[in-house]
C-alpha cells in the first residue's frame, strides 16, 4: 500500500467520547484490546475524522500492542494520507472502538479497535500522545554505531534499546518479542 509506521493511540485514563459519554480504560483493558485485535477477524482502517461508515479507508491497521502502558498500532498508510501527515495537515489522531455491547463488534463483550481517524484542526479527546514523526529519512546523513546495549537516539525523538522488549502480534498472527527502532517495531529473532 504505502508506508508502514507505528504510533500510539491510547493510554489508561478517563476520556469523553464525541457523543459526551465518559469512558475509562484501564491498563488491563488496553492489554485485552491488543490481544483481541486481529486483521483476519476485522481490519480497522485509517480514516479522516470519525466517519460512521469507516470510509475512506486510507490503509489498514496491521497490529495492536501495548508498550509502556500505552496502546500502539502498526499501520500501512495510503500515499495521500502519509503525504498529508508529512505536510502537517493532520497532526492528531483519534481511535474509535467498538463498545463491548456494540452491534457489529467482532468480539462481543470486549473492546475492539474500529478505526484510527486523523484530525486536522479538531482536538483529540486523548491528549498527550507522542507526536507523529513521519519525516523522511535522509539516506546520506551520517551513520553512528553503538553497542547493542546502548540506547541510540535518532533525530532526538526515536530510541532503540533492545533491552526493552515487548510482546506483539505480528501481521502473520504469531506472537513475537519486539522493540522500537526509529519509530518502527522490529521483531527479535526466534
Amino acid at each position: 500500500m504505502g508506508q508502514t509506521r507505528t504510533f500510539e493511540i491510547m493510554y489508561p485514563g478517563s476520556f469523553t467520547a464525541s457523543d459526551g459519554r465518559k469512558i475509562s480504560f484501564s491498563a488491563r483493558d488496553l492489554n485485552e484490546m491488543a490481544e483481541t485485535y486481529s486483521p483476519s477477524r476485522q481490519v480497522a482502517p485509517l480514516t479522516i475524522g470519525h466517519p460512521a461508515d469507516n470510509k475512506p479507508d486510507l490503509g489498514p491497521v496491521l497490529s495492536v500492542f501495548v508498550y509502556k502502558e500505552r496502546l500502539h498500532v502498526t499501520a500501512d498508510f495510503a500515499a495521500p494520507l502519509f503525504s498529508s501527515i508529512q505536510k502537517g495537515l493532520y497532526k492528531n489522531r483519534s481511535a474509535s472502538f467498538y463498545h463491548p455491547d456494540s452491534p457489529g463488534n467482532p468480539t462481543p463483550g470486549k473492546w475492539y479497535l474500529r478505526h484510527v481517524g486523523f484530525l486536522g484542526a479538531a482536538a483529540p479527546a486523548v491528549k498527550g500522545l507522542s507526536p507523529l514523526n513521519f519525516a523522511s529519512v535522509n539516506p546520506s546523513a551520517p551513520v553512528d554505531f553503538a553497542s547493542e546495549a546502548t540506547p541510540v537516539n535518532f533525530f532526538d525523538t526515536n530510541t532503540c534499546d533492545t533491552r526493552q522488549t515487548f510482546s506483539v502480534r505480528a501481521p502473520d498472527g504469531a506472537v513475537k518479542r519486539a522493540f522500537f527502532w526509529r519509530g518502527e517495531v522490529l521483531y527479535l529473532p526466534d
